[in-house]
């Protein structure tokens, strides 16, 4: 599926694994215009730590909520050797007061989080916790079905150019992704250094 956003331009679609990728000239804050014009109306984004792009979420998309799931702790789904966990937690509360109920917070592990939601109760994810294959696999398995048909499943860091070399697979997310969709799943990609990607549910 080719997105419809104006200005977003698909750049190519090697194949990879059983992924198709398209890589478009956006950065993920363009995000929040597609779950803009898709009418999306609740969220969860699950690895929150300051809160920074659940702030562009709720300021560009309209979003009636939007669940910030996070440990706040020093764990791989946060931030190893976070210091001051309480004061991350806590600015992160500052930061997103102003949204009052469009925001929910809800600090725990994110599989353990995902059984307090019903099938098909959310119309978009946004996966930025622990990147290794194990936990993203965990995550796609405990979060997949929480998404509608129609939703959108999306995370970061599919590719990092800080590696330095071009176009890095962050190595536990493509695996944990080549592995658990199914054949031929289109996966939409930005161009950026630490890429997002998304994927519309059918």
């Amino acid at each position: 599926m080719v997105c419809s956003i104006r200005g977003w331009k698909i750049t190519s679609s090697p194949l990879f694994l059983q992924m198709i990728i398209k890589t478009h000239h956006i950065l993920r804050k363009r995000l929040a215009q597609l779950i803009w014009e898709r009418k999306y109306q609740i969220g969860a984004e699950i690895g929150v730590y300051k809160g920074e792009f659940s702030e562009k979420l709720l300021l560009r998309s309209g979003l009636h909520i939007l669940y910030g799931i996070d440990t706040w702790e020093n764990s791989a789904m946060t931030w190893k050797n976070l210091p001051e966990p309480s004061k991350v937690y806590q600015n992160c509360i500052d930061r997103l007061a102003k949204f009052n109920k469009r925001v929910r917070l809800i600090q725990g592990e994110s599989t353990q989080v995902a059984k307090q939601f019903k099938q098909h109760s959310l119309d978009f994810i946004y996966l930025d916790a622990d990147h290794s294959y194990n936990a993203v696999l965990a995550d796609l398995q405990a979060w997949w079905d929480k998404v509608r048909p129609g939703g959108m499943f999306s995370g970061h860091d599919f590719y990092n150019r800080y590696s330095g070399k071009p176009k890095t697979l962050v190595k536990g997310v493509e695996k944990a992704l080549g592995e658990f969709l199914p054949e031929d799943m289109v996966v939409h990609v930005t161009n950026e250094a630490c890429a997002s990607f998304f994927i519309t549910k059918e």
